[in-house]
């Protein structure tokens, strides 16, 4: 059974500088875990959550789906993104994929 999961690839999401597409629930723990780690890599001042100044320093292939995408995933207006609301808007921005697909 295949599902359209998008997962960042941080050092290749944060969770991403590409979708990628998992087949089974070890590739998606896999991808998470890996992403979750550059995250905390990404996270300079230890706060859970990545500013846009953090994210400004990662190397320019880390985190573009990111920065590109910051204030929506920024759901609190706080300012900083964290791991929370990065998965609620990949979770969002997967939702809306799979049901235009299946138009």
């Amino acid at each position: 059974m295949n599902r359209f999961i998008f997962a960042f690839p941080f050092a290749a999401l944060f969770f991403a500088s590409h979708f990628a597409f998992a087949a089974d629930a070890a590739d998606v723990d896999k991808a998470k875990q890996e992403a979750n780690e550059r995250f905390k890599a990404a996270d300079t001042n230890g706060d859970g959550g990545l500013s846009w100044e953090e994210l400004m320093k990662t190397d320019k292939t880390q985190f573009f789906y990111m920065k590109g995408h910051f204030r929506k995933m920024d759901a609190n207006g706080d300012g900083k993104v964290t791991p929370e609301e990065r998965d609620a808007f990949i979770e969002s921005e997967r939702a809306k994929a799979e049901a235009k697909g299946k138009k």
